[in-house]
């Protein structure tokens, strides 16, 4: 008799799929009773086609794989609202006789990002051209996962967000760069014209619907080889040709280098808010999900009033401490 392997992964995230399987070699067994936490539920079982009891329960009774040795299972996981971590366990048990005589289980924590808001200030001044700042909201992950955050302004906010002027011009050069690479690959490659006129629309506005735009575009690269290193070397181009925007990137990467710690991700760390001496309320909404990209219910920061010595903008992100307790890194 021999267990050859039971597989689960110790960690994840909650609303993550998780994979498991058992093998055995030589076994005799009248059933295989399977037992797991209710924030697990099987999605697919596999080499099993006929179950003892309902999978929507939390134990299920296997009699007969399709084949003997291997059972191999998906679990979609559950998340929770208020509970940063979820452990259980996944139980695998042979029965002959109706006596367990082999039993093997393995734990699992599922994870998930958990915001608390610390301090928010009544008010905030600011003073340029050093972007000195005399109180900053606090905000802490206290959960396990990494939170991925979207700093906005709420509609009904005096002060608006916006972009700086590094990235509309970045964006702008990007377009033009774009719109002259198009062109180029369409006097190359007339038989795809229309394919090209579509990803240019595409590319200026995101919303429009994609899902067949996608299905020819990929159909396309895979049978035409030539154009597809073509469409690869101009997009290269496009990148190569743009300093300002490699400029961004690379305070993007080091900017997020730095929030490591604090497991918080700022999806938009350039976006900026205009300042001026008049004192405005400003009213924040911070959008979060996970690595999954995985919505959680946005945040909403009470209002604040902002003031500074002069005319300016500052980045939104500057408002905030990130980290435990506040501090920030």
């Amino acid at each position: 008799m021999t267990i050859k392997s039971m597989f689960l992964p110790k960690e994840g995230l909650q609303g993550e799929e998780i994979p498991s399987h058992i093998t055995w070699d030589n076994l005799e067994y009248d059933q295989i009773s399977l037992d797991f936490p209710d924030f697990l539920k099987i999605k697919e079982i596999y080499n099993v086609s006929a179950l003892e009891n309902d999978c929507s329960a939390c134990s299920i009774d296997i009699v007969s794989p399709d084949v003997d040795g291997y059972v191999g299972l998906l679990f979609e996981s559950l998340r929770s609202e208020c509970e940063k971590k979820l452990t259980g366990f996944v139980t695998f048990s042979f029965i002959r006789n109706g006596t367990v005589f082999y039993r093997k289980k393995k734990e699992i924590s599922l994870h998930r990002p958990l915001i608390e808001v610390l301090q928010v200030p009544l008010s905030i001044n600011i003073s340029f051209p050093e972007k000195e700042i005399d109180n900053k909201i606090c905000i802490s992950n206290i959960g396990d996962a990494t939170s991925v955050l979207v700093l906005m302004t709420a509609e009904e906010s005096e002060i608006a967000e916006d972009l700086s002027d590094d990235q509309k011009q970045s964006l702008d050069e990007i377009s033009k760069s774009l719109e002259d690479e198009v062109l180029f690959l369409k006097e190359t490659y007339p038989k795809h014209s229309i394919l090209l006129d579509d990803f240019l629309n595409i590319a200026r506005d995101p919303e429009l619907p994609s899902k067949d735009f996608n299905n020819r575009f990929e159909e396309t690269l895979l049978n035409d080889s030539i154009f597809s290193d073509s469409f690869g070397d101009s997009i290269q181009r496009i990148f190569i040709t743009n300093i300002k925007f490699k400029s961004l990137i690379n305070s993007f990467v080091a900017y997020t280098e730095s929030l490591v710690g604090s497991k918080i991700f700022i999806f938009n760390p350039f976006t900026i808010i205009p300042l001026s001496e008049e004192p405005k309320t400003i009213l924040l909404r911070l959008v979060q999900s996970d690595l999954l990209l995985s919505e959680y219910d946005p945040i909403e920061i009470q209002p604040i009033t902002i003031s500074a010595n002069s005319k300016g903008a500052i980045e939104l992100h500057k408002l905030f401490n990130w980290g435990d307790n506040g501090i920030e890194r």
